[in-house]
């Protein structure tokens, strides 16, 4: 079994002891039936890792002890992705998530757009953003990332849009005709947005144009939200970033 990686939002130095929290503690002893003595790594997003020594406390309290840390820059993507996600039903809105983080993703906005058959009443927006926000962490902490993700509050297709967005600008449409562009000097970073089930509309088309948003083409077939989400990270990864 791969060394077990675990995220704790806290500033971390050598020599700590923590307890850690019990939805942690449980996870490690009774899913992957860690034993007292073993290494861990922890991360707080600055860029390094721990590794540590994990021990019993009591029955169902552990503590751990950070031992060493390094720096690890391999993983993380040297172009700056942020993700504009239209807002689909919850299994597949999990799984666009958990897929753009283990494919280095630096933020991810849901939208709400025309077409858009999930409506997030704003009672219900402080939940369903640290949901996905767990999620973003247990992606990174699977896939050896260093750094988690941030989850934005649910944005309007026209607010979204109209930011002030830095690099290259995307927008994925089943009706583009054009493949990713191929600038003479590769971005640093880089905004797309993946519309929901339906696409998006002619009018949201024209005015993510007018905000200077390219429309590309993710090949002749119609795919479903989760899936563009996926090809089309990858393809700005292998055309720009770390995939090769």
């Amino acid at each position: 079994m791969s060394t077990p990686r675990l995220y704790i939002p806290n500033p971390l130095a050598i020599g700590d002891t923590f307890t850690l929290p019990s939805s942690q503690t449980h996870h490690l002893l009774h899913v992957l039936r860690v034993k007292p003595g073993t290494s861990l790594i922890f991360f707080n997003g600055d860029g390094c890792e721990y590794e540590a020594e994990f021990k019993i406390f009591q029955k169902q309290e552990a503590t751990v002890t950070l031992l060493k840390s390094r720096e690890s820059k391999t993983v993380e993507s040297r172009l700056s992705i942020h993700l504009g996600q239209a807002m689909s039903a919850s299994d597949r809105m999990d799984f666009s998530v958990q897929k753009a983080v283990e494919l280095g993703v630096s933020t991810i906005t849901p939208i709400r757009s025309s077409f858009c058959q999930v409506k997030l009443p704003k009672e219900r927006q402080e939940k369903k953003i640290a949901h996905w926000q767990a999620i973003a962490i247990h992606a990174a902490e699977q896939c050896g990332r260093v750094r988690v993700p941030s989850i934005h509050p649910p944005h309007s297709f026209m607010e979204w849009v109209a930011l002030p967005h830095k690099g290259e600008k995307l927008i994925a449409h089943h009706k583009g005709t054009y493949p990713l562009p191929k600038p003479q000097h590769t971005p640093e970073s880089c905004v797309i947005v993946i519309g929901p089930e339906g696409g998006f509309s002619e009018f949201e088309i024209a005015l993510s144009k007018t905000n200077g948003f390219q429309v590309i083409s993710l090949g002749p077939r119609i795919l479903r939200t989760e899936t563009a989400t996926v090809v089309s990270l990858t393809l700005l990864q292998t055309l720009w970033g770390d995939i090769q």
